[in-house]
Formats: structure tokens, sequence, C-alpha cells
């Protein structure tokens, strides 16, 4: 009968060695992959609550402002039209009255005017190729609604401009409150995203993974189940401030994307305030980029009903018929 030779425990381990060098070359290799970006801030619940809360304590605000606004009416097939970077005064104040006026940058000629009441809007568009006056309802929406605009070419031409509404812009910085009660509750997620951006002490931007709190504002619908309201995005990396807000139609619908930046604290009531704020309006068919001037801001003024409220320019003529999107669209 043959003899096998067992070799010795030296061999044994020279062999298992190389045996696991040559695979551990044939299955892994190092590859570059987006880093953590460091150093994380940690916040609970009712902390980060009591940041949306706080602004509360915003009952008015008035600042001057460029804007920048893209109507997306052909954003399906990947167009869009872009107005000239416009000046303005923007003034909000609680519920939900609203006066925004948008001028040329160098002549200063009015563009629109947009007030409400809190009830009710009135929109001018001044520009003859799309000269309009439309009043309507805050809560009522119009877009899926074409009757008005078949009938008036004016309406038409001004496109997506005719979809603004108040609360798009009020909903930017007066935040209805945090509610935590058998009707609404607050849900607490971290969520992380993959970002090209330049790192602290950085030169050059990098692939990296940003790190974010998301605070999910919940309420009850009649039906008892429950729907999502709202979502804010908390920054992780970069002090816990708020960088986004998402708000959503009973439906589940994304109706309003709203991003936050380059923050300045506010000397009368030290609120922290964003100076940049871009939200797009996907199903109104606009976007619009605002930037405040923080010199010009004032926060909690009186202002009297007449600020919130306008008419048709007598020049305008009879020629200009106010269009009522209430009974247009019955």
């Amino acid at each position: 009968m043959p003899r096998f030779h067992c070799p010795g425990p030296s061999r044994v381990l020279l062999f298992a060695t190389l045996f696991l060098s040559l695979c551990a070359g044939c299955v892994s290799r190092r590859v570059q992959v987006p880093r953590l970006l460091l150093p994380i801030q940690n916040a609970g619940l009712e902390e980060l609550t009591a940041r949306v809360n706080e602004t509360g304590r915003m009952l008015s605000f008035t600042a001057r402002f460029d804007i920048q606004l893209d109507s997306e009416i052909d954003a399906e097939r990947g167009q869009s039209e872009r107005f000239t970077t416009a000046v303005g005064r923007l003034i909000l104040a609680r519920p939900k009255k609203v006066f925004l006026q948008i001028q040329a940058p160098v002549v200063k000629t009015n563009f629109a005017e947009f007030a409400s009441d809190g009830d009710r809007f009135q929109l001018l568009v001044y520009p003859e190729r799309y000269r309009v006056m439309l009043v309507g309802t805050n809560t009522r929406s119009y877009s899926v609604s074409q009757p008005a605009a078949e009938r008036d070419e004016r309406l038409r031409m001004a496109g997506a401009l005719a979809n603004i509404r108040p609360q798009h812009f009020t909903e930017t910085l007066l935040f209805d409150l945090l509610a935590r009660d058998a009707e609404s509750d607050v849900l607490i997620q971290e969520e992380r995203q993959v970002e090209e951006a330049v790192p602290p002490g950085g030169s050059s931007r990098e692939r990296l993974i940003r790190s974010y709190y998301v605070l999910s504002y919940i309420l009850r619908s009649g039906q008892g189940a429950w729907r999502l309201s709202s979502r804010f995005w908390f920054d992780r990396n970069n002090g816990l401030t708020l960088v986004r807000r998402q708000i959503y139609h009973e439906d589940g619908r994304l109706v309003q994307d709203i991003g936050y930046s380059n923050y300045w604290r506010e000397n009368r009531t030290g609120l922290l305030l964003p100076a940049s704020i871009t939200f797009s309006r996907p199903y109104d068919q606009y976007r619009a980029h605002l930037l405040l001037n923080s010199s010009s801001a004032a926060v909690n003024n009186e202002f009297p009903a007449t600020a919130f409220m306008l008419s048709k320019p007598s020049e305008w003529g009879d020629e200009v018929q106010v269009i009522d999107l209430d009974r247009s669209s019955r």
C-alpha cells in the first residue's frame, strides 16, 4: 500500500498564506466611493420641532428682493421660459396675507403685482403682451380648468404667471405650528444623500454623503387614515439649519418644494432667516428664486388692510377686462 507524505506544520502554513493572498487579489480591490461628510450633529424630535415652531414668533415679514421666474409650461418637452431677473418688494402677514411687487431692474417699471387679504387674491400682469387682471379665491385650484384661457388670449399668454397664489409665498416663511395631538403628529428619520460639493478645507468638488434629519408632519384625514402634509429637512453637517421643505397635497402629490440657504440673524426677533429661497410648483408649472436683501428686511411691522388689495389701473381702460376665475371655471 502506498504511503502518503504529510507536510509539516510550517509548510501547511506557507501554503495557506499563499492561497489566501491569491484569492484576496482575485476577488477584491480598492475603489473610490463617496465619503461621509463629518462632523454629524445630533438632535431629537422635540428640539427640531421647536426650531420649526419658533417661526411662529414672526407675524409679518417684508423685504426687497431679486427674483428669477421660470415658466415650465413646456417642461414635458424639456423647455422652460425664463423671465429676466427682476427686483421687487415682498410683504407677508399671518395668516395668508401677501403683497408682491415685481419690477424691471433698471427702469423700475411694474412687471406684475400680486395681493391677497387671506381669502381672495388679485394679480396684475403689466406688459402689454401679457396684460391681464385676475381675481380668485386662495384655496381654489384653477390650473386644471382651461375655459377662461380659451376665451381670453391675454390669459393664455400670461401662462404660468396666472397660476401664482398667495400661499405659494406665505408658505415659504410663515409656517403653521407643528402640533402633536389626536389629529396630527411629527415623525423623525435620517436621510443620507450623495451630493457633489466642496468639503470644508477642500479646493475642488467631490462626491460626498451628506446626512439630514427629516421631520414628517402627518395629519389625520376625514376617513381616519393618516396622510403626509409636509417634510422639513435639517442639514446635520451644517448647524442643523433648515435647508428644504416639501409640501404635499392630500392625495399625496408633491405640490411645492422649497430650498433655503445663506442664513442671517434678524436683529429684532433673533430669528435665523434665509436670504436665498428657491421653490418649484410642478403642478402650477413654474419655479421661482428669491434673493432677499437682508438690510431692507423688517419683521413684525404692522400693515393696513389696503396693503393687501389691488385694483385695475385706470390707464388700462376698458380694453383689459377683470377676469374672475371663480366665474370662468364654472
